[in-house]
């Protein structure tokens, strides 16, 4: 088996896209024809990827937790080392099929302010109540 050699690592995605695409010919073909605008290696590219992730692994873990006849939705909030405040939300819910315990982190969010009503809304939009 032979030695892969890459060229110098100029970021992770496009690193992987690179690597990737010595394994891929589909993805080969596409790097090597497609005009510079639409080959969408960009930086903004792998930020839309995670945040199209998030938005689907939350609507699954909120629709885990309809389906759930027991649920809770626990926050904390502590400060980051950008010393802004941050809350984490986390949703503990009992699956109903075999009754087992998940816990599962939504996600951080930013909060300006660390008053009840604040974190309030925080964990009403972020737990789809409101938008």
């Amino acid at each position: 088996m032979g030695q892969i050699i890459l060229k110098k690592e100029d970021g992770n995605f496009k690193f992987f896209i690179d690597w990737k695409s010595r394994f891929d010919n589909i993805l080969k073909e596409h790097l090597e024809t497609a005009s510079r605008s639409v080959k969408y290696l960009s930086p903004k590219v792998p930020n839309e990827l995670i945040h199209c992730c998030e938005i689907e692994i939350r609507e699954q873990l909120l629709d885990s937790c309809k389906k759930s006849k027991l649920f809770a939705v626990c926050a904390d909030e502590a400060t980051n080392v950008f010393v802004k405040e941050q809350l984490s939300i986390c949703v503990r819910y009992v699956d109903s099929k075999n009754y087992e315990i998940h816990e599962d982190l939504l996600g951080f969010v930013e909060s300006g302010q660390v008053d009840a009503e604040h974190i309030a809304e925080a964990l009403l939009e972020n737990l789809g109540i409101r938008s």
